[in-house]
């Protein structure tokens, strides 16, 4: 059952509309069971659609081919509503934003597969910094 609607939501990722509520109506079950479902695999159906998106957003990002598209088509391609919202939860996820990785890409494709902690330098640290404090 967890497989249908995975695939279900596989096949709608790109649908701002695919909610717990949607994929089990899809599949003829309840929220509710959806969810048990999913907690039996340790995640949330929420939390498993969300990585597939970002997963769908890197592909397309390193996709040269697909160059033309701006990163917030990209990101709207595959149901994110926020550009703002998509860029922090990819960084968080990669490592990097997603303009970042798309300069990158084209000489390491395969550098970006899993999550990494950025690097500790000044750079990294100006980004973090409250904008009311100096950086030093």
């Amino acid at each position: 059952m967890t497989a249908d609607l995975k695939r279900h939501a596989l096949t709608n990722l790109g649908d701002r509309g695919l909610t717990p509520a949607a994929a089990a109506r899809a599949s003829y079950i309840s929220v509710r069971q959806l969810h048990r479902l999913f907690a039996r695999e340790g995640l949330s159906f929420a939390a498993w659609v969300h990585e597939q998106r970002l997963r769908r957003c890197r592909d397309d990002l390193a996709d040269r081919s697909l160059a033309h598209l701006a990163i917030a088509e990209v990101a709207t391609r595959w149901g994110f509503r926020s550009a703002a919202h998509f860029s922090r939860a990819f960084a968080a996820r990669y490592g990097v934003t997603p303009s970042e990785f798309r300069q990158a890409c084209p000489q390491c494709p395969a550098a970006f597969t899993a999550p990494r902690r950025p690097p500790q330098d000044r750079a990294w640290a100006a980004r973090q910094a409250p904008s009311h404090r100096p950086i030093r």
